[in-house]
């Protein structure tokens, strides 16, 4: 199955030429990108389709090669898309921020809501990720102001468990495990079967993904000291840090085929290449305002579609000669 699980990382860029998207290959920058307005997130399906979620429109497009369609989009949303992610059905699910609900797409059709009164009444739901199993894990507050991950199992709210305050970001792991980024406590909450675990990690923890040796890589951007650091968690154990070479606009994480990690500078145009554990290159690709979301090389998805092994080495991606420098521009 094509997982999207390779060497290309979607590279967003919702400020240049009115928002596109380049692929980014083995540090190589494409001349020419895909243009989907106002970018946001993006995750790959199991077909190697990238489904892209924007809020300036609020949209939900399907991106084929260089072929974008509209799939949804929304009047308004007061608090915007929140996440993201496709599940081990091939369905895409996205988080209604303003309505405090999920909707799922399947085939590019919109289905009913998930998560609207009672148990599912979502307040203010700000990521998402799926399992193996085809659960869903939604960040939340609920209206009592509790940090909560609500799963649902076939599209029924089922249960919440309460997180350590801040709760950013969200992904499972190659033993199906759930992990959430806890800002404000510097922490990760764990969820293994129905019991939450605090692992305490180094302080202002942003964004995480997972590589293929089921590391955690954690990315902590500490905005009033100006200090970005990178950790990496392994059993629960931070065994290695990263605290110097990242930019304060570090924004966005993910793991290649390789295992290479890569961080990109949301302001400065470059990307840090993290390989063996150590920073081993900048890689500058003359574009401001640019980011790649925590499924941007397929990752999740080859994890759930696979059923966690490492997959089969996909053949060569073709590296595009990059001509000319891409520029950014607000």
């Amino acid at each position: 199955m094509g997982t999207g699980y390779k060497n290309d990382i979607s590279v967003l860029m919702p400020y240049s030429n009115g928002g596109q998207i380049v692929q980014l290959s083995k540090g190589v920058l494409a001349a020419t990108g895909v243009a989907v307005p106002g970018c946001k997130l993006v995750c790959v399906d199991k077909n190697n389709v990238k489904w892209v979620a924007s809020n300036y429109p609020y949209s939900l497009f399907k991106v084929v090669d260089t072929v974008v369609t509209t799939v949804a989009t929304w009047e308004s949303m007061d608090y915007g898309i929140g996440g993201l992610c496709v599940d081990k059905n091939n369905t895409v699910w996205v988080v209604d921020g303003g309505g405090w609900c999920v909707y799922p797409f399947v085939d590019g059709v919109k289905g009913t809501a998930v998560g609207t009164g009672g148990l599912g009444n979502f307040n203010v739901p700000s990521g998402i990720c799926s399992d193996k199993d085809g659960a869903l894990w939604v960040i939340k507050c609920d209206p009592m102001g509790k940090n909560q991950v609500t799963k649902i199992v076939n599209k029924v709210v089922i249960a919440n468990y309460t997180v350590e305050s801040g709760p950013q970001a969200i992904c499972c792991d190659r033993n199906n495990d759930i992990y959430v980024i806890n800002s404000e406590s510097a922490s990760l909450s764990k969820i293994s079967g129905d019991i939450v675990t605090k692992i305490a990690v180094a302080d202002f923890p942003t964004e995480i993904c997972v590589d293929k040796n089921n590391a955690l890589w954690v990315l902590h951007v500490d905005n009033k000291t100006a200090v970005t650091k990178l950790s990496k968690v392994v059993n629960g154990v931070t065994m290695k840090v990263i605290s110097s070479g990242f930019a304060n606009s570090s924004r966005g994480i993910c793991c290649d085929d390789d295992n290479v990690i890569w961080v990109c500078d949301f302001q400065g145009g470059t990307f840090k290449k993290i390989v063996n554990d150590s920073l081993a290159e900048t890689i500058t690709v003359n574009a401001n305002m640019i980011y790649i979301d925590g499924d941007a090389t397929g990752m999740q998805a080859a994890i759930l579609f696979e059923g966690g092994s490492n997959p089969p080495q996909p053949p060569p991606v073709p590296i595009l000669s990059m001509n000319q420098a891409m520029s950014g521009g607000m």
